[in-house]
């Protein structure tokens, strides 16, 4: 049996899954940590691609990180999908990039676009730094304007929004982009703001990109921020011509790119409309319902979640001190040996002080990330698995 195979029979067993992956049309998959999302997202890719007749057309497959793009397509690999001039596999920014600035800009009459470069983090930085010393908020640490200002550009929000800084961050945020430009450069907010022009305004370049790819599958689409939404529902769902198909998957409260403007409200607003299917993952494969069930109650949300077991044992370490107390707790405790030990028989979670995220080495060690949620789960079920997620989520 082909690991494909055993994949597919694996989702049939899972009534929610099964219907995700035999979903028709546009389809939004709401899955909680450990729902196998992954798994059902490669599955029905490899499965659209050698069985339903796609021909010569091929996919878009859109993550937010070189990681999870390369676990996506040794995924891929496994299911004995081959790779393709019109299998495109990579983050957000590289889709935006390579399939839609690089060969579109010049074909468009975007000349100015078309003659610039992408600039480096650190050129980029030097620009404001040098705008922010010129202008009223020099007082204000520099750090935090460029956060803001970042947000601001990743948001594509000039409007002044309190939230976002206020009209003297929006007036900077726009200066840089209008500097940037004028220089023929772009960074990466800029890049995803020249991929938005070419898809909303060329409905031929929408065109060229669904014949291309007419299957759009992403991952984590919680973590997208307005910008890369826009240019997935622009060749998708709002396109005004057939557009491409949608498969996306992912998990509101595991967003945890928002300093770089994800916005997960974007992917609640994706379920809810008319024009796409929603499927809700219940059951947690990796932890005991007591530890869903603690994850809940931290998060102060009901969730229908389900585990595959009871049971659980928690334990919280105080951190007072703030964020910089907090994240020195954790690296303390992920330090010792005992922290990693698998724990045969028996459940075991811990509530830390700061955010966890998964090692993508795959040594099994947890990383911390330091930000303003009190808490974070490590959990380690009766098999040694682990599990984690931001702010409480199960």
């Amino acid at each position: 049996m082909s690991e494909l195979a055993k994949a597919v029979g694996q989702l049939r067993a899972n009534p929610e899954q099964w219907a995700a992956f035999n979903a028709v049309g546009d389809t939004v998959v709401l899955a909680p940590p450990g729902s196998g999302k992954t798994q059902l997202l490669t599955a029905r890719a490899a499965t659209d691609l050698r069985d339903n007749s796609i021909g010569p057309r091929g996919a878009a497959c859109i993550t937010m990180t070189n990681e999870a793009a390369l676990e996506m397509s040794r995924r891929l690999g496994c299911f004995g999908v081959q790779h393709r001039p019109n299998l495109f596999v990579g983050t957000v920014h590289s889709f935006a990039l390579g399939r839609i600035v690089a060969p579109f800009a010049a074909p468009a009459g975007e000349v100015l676009l078309a003659e610039s470069n992408l600039i480096s983090d650190d050129e980029a930085e030097q620009v404001l730094h040098e705008m922010y010393l010129r202008s009223s908020l020099s007082n204000e640490h520099f750090d935090n304007v460029k956060t803001t200002v970042n947000r601001v550009r990743q948001r594509m929000d000039f409007s002044g929004d309190l939230r976002l800084g206020g009209p003297t961050i929006a007036g900077l945020a726009k200066d840089f982009s209008d500097e940037l430009r004028a220089r023929r450069q772009y960074d990466f907010a800029e890049l995803v703001s020249w991929a938005v022009r070419l898809v909303e305004k060329y409905a031929w370049v929408r065109r060229t990109l669904s014949a291309c790819f007419p299957r759009i599958y992403v991952d984590e689409y919680q973590d997208l921020a307005p910008g890369l939404d826009r240019i997935v529902r622009a060749i998708t769902i709002d396109s005004t011509e057939p557009g491409s198909t949608l498969f996306a998957v992912g998990d509101p409260d595991q967003s945890i790119y928002a300093f770089s403007g994800a916005h997960p409200e974007l992917l609640r607003s994706l379920a809810a409309d008319s024009r796409t299917e929603t499927v809700r993952l219940r059951i947690n494969y990796r932890s005991g319902q007591g530890i869903i069930d603690s994850a809940i109650r931290v998060l102060d949300e009901q969730r229908d979640v389900t585990g595959q077991s009871a049971g659980g044992a928690i334990r919280v370490y105080k951190a007072p001190g703030g964020i910089r107390a907090q994240s020195e707790a954790c690296e303390g405790r992920v330090g010792r040996r005992d922290a990693f030990r698998r724990h045969r028989g028996t459940g075991q979670v811990e509530l830390r002080q700061g955010i966890r995220r998964s090692d993508p080495s795959g040594c099994g060690h947890p990383l911390f990330l330091p930000c303003a949620a009190p808490l974070a789960i490590h959990a380690r079920d009766g098999l040694g698995r682990e599990a984690g997620g931001m702010g409480g989520a199960p």
